[in-house]
């Protein structure tokens, strides 16, 4: 058949492709018949067609030389707004276009209601094509369900319609068997949503980028000339050239962190209402939600207890919400650990009994671990996400209030040209002395730069990966990644995901606000310093990675700026480290040619007060804005610990400077040579580093710290400028254990740098902590509990019946060692190969333990 005929077939009948078992609980038929439609529906069974039948994007072989990717073949705003300004009408009727459309069943791999979609809009894993090959992760058509021919405000009937086959459970996620007109409505309960003020009509983001703009290049040019008068005291040799232009570089980078600031401040301290947005205003009636979204939670090897304690705790918060059903979990795991893998399956089991008033929560485990969590968020929307209009990205240790969920709902919906919304999280839940000092930092002055950011950014601005909001069909349909061709470190798979998804997503017309009037938000930090840099190392090599996607054709000014500052706020440690040996290098010179003075005193303080100016400015700003909130104030325990606080920890964090510069310059060089990036687990346990480990890490610092100090002896007055450095370089293992250790709560330390949510908790981070500390019994041995407890056996099976891969062959030796009880002589590796068999778990059940009935839920087949 050719391609047009295979066309007309599709948007002429319901192809059922040969081989497909027809569910009659879900397509056209069912739905006609819910709502008392009578009509005979021709069905022809064809062959099945490609998985995409649209034109794919062209390129340029130049183009794809230098790794361009193809716009998407139209670009139209998604704000219900003409290009001349003039708002369009919407037909709100509902079904008044999608009552005559027919569905389409779709094969086995693409999950959900679809339909066929309007001719020349780019398939998702089409949509980044050149050098790169679309990854195996990325959502194909995926959620075709989410016909684009309805405008972006208009209610989408099919689209709420329950998947085809449900993650696990029996019966589709609730909802699916009403149509929208009857879903019930969640109020907004007005305590984060009456905090916000909106004026959808002022735009004040222009005018803020400009100014930042413009004072960070006349502050840089400033400081470049200060810097130059400085050095040229009898002419400039090489290395002094380096150093300015060196020194140009990191002093933009602080001017630029100054006049962020600057602007954040401002907007803390008029509370000035966010502009350019709708938001929820009004009242409670005002306020009603209709669309139904589901928080999606990818994990890999994580503590299953501290992991399902958050989920709960956010289902119980949730389920004090008006109506909660419209919410759901989904708990996508990438784990490859077998007893981590039953110790998941055991805490669903018992998060399901905890909520199951309250709302679905949904397991699903892959077996192919292809695009890391990037692929994990595609095949979630693959197989379900055409059954929610918005989906919540949380991660393993992410915290939400209901609240902010809906909050943040309700705004989505208010404004259709919204892709992303991003809540910044507060950090909480730190007991060391370096995650005590993170939280304080992220309060004090975080909460300035991050308002100052949104403030200059407005609709262009960026998303972390976590904690914020999304919009399923923009995000099906434009922010596949690729994997990029070729060898070295910048290819392969994405891995810092969330700045090319926000890149795309504004490419293709959608907005990315972050909100950082959103509360209720939160995550918890590494808990020592050496934990921060094995994370950071990971955030480095994926931001190394966007230099490469910086020639992407189509992408917004903005977002090719996010994905230059990503990757430059890893480079500016090397950058500050080449100045300092630049520095060093030019002082040996002149001291070699010359006796007299070499650098212009007054200068050299001039510029090192104006930077120590910029560096420290934001921090200042960000003590007067908390002074200034009387509420926080006396939760510290008035003005004077506040200001105590914010002293101890600008002077901490000047001695950690140099620290995490050689870290991040090594974990540069590192990625650079080839060493390859492990997708391992962050620990957040708070295990303090042993002796061996601070020698192992700290060893380049104390070679650095005593070669300056060599230097500061041999260069008369260089001591004065290099003093503080070597102080920190030198005494980096002692800082390392001092910060990593905790503080009783009567002693004096505790009561510095704290923060009102450590004072005070949110309800939500209470209830997490309590479930936390009642631990249940470990897992430790995964086969024997899947073999030896009923339930345990009957969940990892209908876990296993959603694997897309064939069941391995388990070894005679491992079936040996099952039946003589020898379970410590099972490596884990076969423990592994055996759970993943169910022939052989069936077999060597029955073999193990006398067959018993149990109580427990029988769960119906799921299909995957």
């Amino acid at each position: 058949m050719s391609g047009t005929a295979r066309r007309r077939a599709e948007r002429s009948h319901i192809v059922r492709y040969q081989g497909e078992p027809h569910d009659p609980t879900h397509g056209r038929r069912a739905r006609l018949r819910r709502r008392g439609h009578v009509t005979r529906l021709h069905v022809r069974a064809v062959p099945a067609p490609p998985r995409d039948l649209r034109p794919r994007p062209r390129l340029s072989g130049r183009a794809r030389r230098r790794g361009h990717l193809p716009l998407p073949p139209r670009t139209r705003r998604h704000d219900g707004r003409r290009r001349g300004g003039a708002p369009r009408r919407v037909d709100v009727r509902r079904g008044s276009r999608a009552r005559g459309r027919r569905a389409v069943a779709h094969p086995r791999g693409c999950h959900g209601i679809l339909r066929p979609e309007r001719r020349g809009h780019v398939a998702l894993r089409h949509a980044l094509r050149g050098p790169e090959r679309a990854s195996a992760g990325a959502p194909c058509g995926a959620l075709r369900g989410l016909d684009d021919r309805r405008t972006a405000r208009e209610p989408v009937a099919d689209a709420r319609a329950g998947p085809r086959r449900s993650p696990l459970g029996s019966s589709p996620p609730h909802g699916a068997e009403r149509p929208p007109s009857e879903l019930d409505v969640i109020a907004v309960s007005g305590r984060h949503a009456t905090a916000i003020t909106f004026d959808h009509d002022a735009s004040h983001a222009g005018a803020a980028r400009s100014f930042v703009f413009w004072s960070t290049s006349v502050t840089t040019a400033v400081g470049t000339l200060g810097a130059w008068w400085a050095l040229d005291t009898g002419g400039l040799n090489p290395a002094e050239i380096v150093q300015i232009a060196l020194f140009a570089v990191c002093f933009a980078w602080i001017a630029f962190a100054f006049w962020t600031a600057l602007v954040g401040f401002r907007r803390l301290v008029t509370r000035r209402a966010v502009s350019g947005l709708r938001g929820p205003n009004g009242s409670a009636d005002t306020q009603a939600i209709t669309s139904r979204v589901a928080l999606v939670v990818p994990m890999r090897n994580e503590d299953p207890h501290a992991v399902f304690a958050n989920i709960r705790a956010i289902g119980e918060s949730i389920g004090r919400s008006r109506h909660p059903e419209l919410i759901d979990f989904f708990i996508l795991s990438d784990t490859v650990d077998p007893d981590i893998q039953v110790a998941e399956e055991v805490a669903w089991t018992e998060l399901r009994g905890h909520l199951a008033s309250i709302c679905r929560v949904y397991y699903r485990r892959r077996t192919d671990n292809s695009g890391k969590k990037a692929g994990n968020l595609a095949e979630f929307c693959r197989r379900w996400g055409a059954s929610y209009e918005y989906f919540i990205v949380l991660d393993a240790d992410s915290l939400m209030e209901a609240d902010t969920i809906i909050t943040m709902t309700r705004i989505m919906e208010l404004n259709p040209g919204v892709g992303i919304l991003q809540a910044p999280p507060t950090s909480i839940g730190g007991r060391s002395r370096f995650a005590r000092l993170q939280q304080f930092a992220g309060f004090a002055y975080g909460t300035v730069v991050t308002a100052g950011m949104s403030g200059w950014q407005g609709g262009d601005s960026n998303y972390w990966g976590h904690n914020a909001i999304i919009r399923t069909k923009a995000f099906a349909r434009y922010c596949g990644l690729p994997v990029l061709s070729g060898t070295g470190p910048f290819s392969g798979e994405i891995l810092s995901h969330d700045f090319v998804e926000a890149a795309l997503m504004r490419r293709a017309g959608y907005e990315v606000w972050m909100l950082p009037e959103l509360v209720g938000s939160f995550e918890r930090l590494p808990p020592t310093l050496l934990d921060y840099a094995q994370r950071d190392r990971r955030w480095a090599a994926g931001n190394l990675q966007h230099l490469r996607l910086l020639g992407t054709a189509g992408l917004h000014p903005m977002s090719r700026l996010h994905l230059f500052m990503g990757a430059s706020s890893y480079l500016m440690s090397p950058v500050w480290l080449l100045f300092i040996l630049a520095g060093v290098t030019s002082a040996l010179l002149d001291s070699a040619a010359s006796e007299g003075p070499t650098v212009d005193p007054l200068a050299a303080v001039v510029v090192f007060v104006s930077s120590t100016v910029l560096v420290f400015a934001p921090r200042f700003l960000g003590l007067v804005a908390v002074l200034r909130d009387r509420d926080a104030r006396r939760a510290l325990g008035g003005a004077g610990l506040v200001i105590l606080s914010g002293i101890f920890e600008i002077v901490v964090s000047a001695l950690m400077a140099p620290i995490t510069m050689v870290m991040q310059t090594l974990a540069l060089v590192g990625i650079l040579s080839g060493a390859k990036v492990s997708w391992g687990t962050q620990r957040r346990d708070g295990e303090r580093p042993t002796a061996l480990d601070l020698l192992r890490v700290h060893t380049p610092h104390a070679v650095l710290g005593l070669a300056l100090l060599v230097t500061a002896v041999l260069i008369p007055g260089s001591a004065p400028w290099l003093a503080a450095m070597i102080v920190s370089l030198l005494a980096a293992p002692l800082l390392t254990a001092w910060t990593s250790g905790t503080d009783p709560e009567s002693s004096v330390m505790s009561r510095l740098i704290r923060v009102p949510d450590e004072v005070a908790p949110p309800r939500v981070v209470v209830r997490a902590d309590e479930l936390v500390a009642v631990r249940p019994t470990p897992v430790t041995d995964g086969l024997r509990r899947v073999l030896t407890d009923g339930r345990a056996h009957s969940v990892h099976l209908a876990v296993l019946a959603t694997a897309s891969s064939a069941p391995p062959t388990v070894p005679e030796r491992i079936a040996r060692l099952v039946d003589d009880g020898a379970w410590a002589s099972i490596s884990v590796e076969d423990r592994a190969v055996a759970l993943a068999s169910p022939e052989f778990l069936r077999a060597h059940r029955r073999s193990v333990v006398r067959p018993v009935r149990t109580a427990t839920t029988v769960l119906a087949p799921v299909h995957g």
